[in-house]
């Protein structure tokens, strides 16, 4: 089983953070999760976890602010930080180069393959243990393929289960 790491998922949707626990939980990780994003804020600053899973669109304080705010106090600067949004293509595409210069790690969409997180979150892991205090792109223009999956998105943890069967081919 690979390394275990401390993890922290901040979404207003608790379905979501549900997903997002069961998922890492099952790959050996320790996830803990917030559906406050300001209370997420004070967590991630003061406590010490290897990445930070967060929402773009929360109310009260949005994933942008809240990431931009991680990299202005010393405490928290360095996070790998994995942004999941729900918005379409072009919102991503446009924001996301704005972003990756502030040190973003990653970004995936929602809805999300149970194995599509699973993949990023080790890939990230897997920078961040190389590059210690580095901030970076993971999955820009030279770096690893996207994950293929062609089995139904996890929206909710009743797809749990379905999510770990593979596709049957008539």
């Amino acid at each position: 089983m690979a390394e275990k790491h401390k993890m922290l998922a901040v979404d207003d949707d608790d379905k979501i953070l549900k997903v997002i626990a069961t998922i890492l939980s099952r790959e050996g990780h320790q996830v803990e999760t917030c559906s406050n994003p300001v209370e997420g804020l004070r967590l991630a600053t003061e406590g010490k976890y290897d990445l930070l899973i967060l929402d773009v669109m929360m109310p009260r304080l949005d994933g942008y602010e809240l990431f931009e705010r991680l990299r202005q106090d010393p405490r928290s600067k360095d996070l790998p930080v994995l942004l999941l949004t729900a918005k379409g293509r072009y919102d991503v595409i446009r924001d996301k180069s704005r972003y990756f210069l502030y040190g973003l790690y990653g970004f995936l969409s929602k809805p999300f393959y149970g194995r599509e997180l699973a993949h990023k979150v080790n890939e990230i892991l897997s920078v961040a243990k190389r590059t210690p205090g580095a901030q970076g792109p993971v999955g820009e223009p030279g770096g690893p393929a996207p994950v293929v999956d062609d089995r139904k998105p996890v929206e909710g943890p009743e797809d749990l289960d379905q999510a770990d069967r593979p596709t049957e081919v008539d």
